[in-house]
């Protein structure tokens, strides 16, 4: 743990490293994030693959007569490669100063983005956005600080700072959010579709079916895999997440796979690996997530689906992209994001 700042009801605690949090802690870290990852296995395996560039901070924020975490965000500061930016005559001038050696971009979102800026248990949320708030203000008076990126979930999460700054970069990208179980069965979600997309999944299932020899398989872990072998390092990541394992396979060949993981409270995390080259594969884009949504609504405690991809939440910029996952009744969030550089050359995100 460093540091421990005091603010309006909040108490806040930040650890520069994910195994540095007290396993105390993990239980409620986890309820916070429900809508964003399974377990926190997947923050310990995002912290070990980060580029040797970043450097993380993680704040939990505690409330007055809490002593489990009530909120949760996540800085990151990635080393600035000065010398693309300073040219040869000021490197002489800087010789004896040498602050470049220590420039940093801020990133201030939580996990992959998705979640935006901050996210804390409702009852929390207005203290909790003055905390966020504060925390912004300190990290951007520090000089080493020359760039920073600010990850907001449209519309309610954007700080003060950001609004009264109309000059930021602002872009925008959509997020697909979690698909809702709002029908008892997977036959009645059908019923539920546009009668064109019901009619296309039902002539998907048909074909599939009419080519033969496509086994789909469910497994309870990566480990029970018989007849066909996940790659390696696939294989790892899934009892890793301790996912269960959806596969598609034709004799001893695997089309593909798709994992299921049940998070807290319902929430469970579907991610496809296709393994076909796409203009020739067997099963199609829209099957895997079929799939994903017949075992959803097999698991009697689900309650929302999340679609993943590389372990992150589903985003796109181009609608067109995703256009037949939203046909299958998802819908999307918007992320604002907010970039501001000191250093002239240094136009967009690292």
């Amino acid at each position: 743990m460093v540091g421990s700042h005091g603010a309006s009801m909040l108490i806040t605690q930040s650890y520069h490293s994910i195994f540095e949090i007290d396993p105390e802690f993990i239980p409620s870290i986890e309820q916070l994030l429900k809508e964003d990852i399974p377990n926190f296995e997947v923050l310990k395996e995002r912290h070990e693959g980060a580029p040797e560039t970043d450097v993380f901070t993680y704040f939990l924020f505690f409330g007055p007569t809490q002593n489990t975490p009530v909120g949760f965000a996540q800085l990151t500061l990635r080393k600035i490669p000065w010398r693309r930016y300073l040219p040869w005559w000021k490197r002489i001038l800087f010789f004896w100063r040498r602050d470049h050696l220590h420039w940093k971009e801020a990133i201030w979102k939580v996990i992959d983005g998705s979640a935006g800026l901050y996210v804390f248990d409702p009852r929390f949320l207005k203290s909790g956005r003055e905390k966020v708030s504060e925390l912004l203000s300190e990290y951007e008076a520090r000089s080493d600080i020359k760039a920073r990126q600010l990850f907001c979930t449209k519309g309610w999460q954007e700080p003060k700072t950001v609004l009264d700054h109309p000059e930021l970069k602002k872009t925008e990208y959509s997020v697909l959010e979690p698909f809702p179980r709002s029908s008892k069965t997977y036959e009645d979600y059908l019923k539920t579709l546009p009668p064109e997309v019901a009619r296309k999944i039902k002539q998907g299932w048909k074909d599939l079916h009419d080519k033969g020899n496509i086994f789909m398989g469910d497994y309870p872990s990566a480990d029970h895999l018989k007849k066909v072998e996940l790659p390696e390092p696939l294989r790892k990541k899934l009892i890793n997440w301790k996912a269960q394992v959806l596969t598609f396979e034709r004799g001893h060949e695997l089309l593909g796979c798709i994992a299921i993981l049940r998070g807290k409270e319902g929430n469970i995390f579907c991610e496809p690996f296709p393994f076909e080259p796409q203009a020739s594969a067997l099963v199609s884009d829209d099957l895997y997530i079929q799939y994903g949504l017949y075992k959803f609504f097999e698991i009697p405690e689900a309650r929302r689906c999340h679609l993943m991809k590389n372990g992150e939440k589903l985003s796109y910029h181009d609608k067109d992209d995703v256009q037949f996952i939203l046909d299958q009744g998802f819908t999307t969030k918007t992320i604002s994001t907010y970039f501001s550089s000191a250093i002239p050359g240094l136009e967009s995100p690292l």
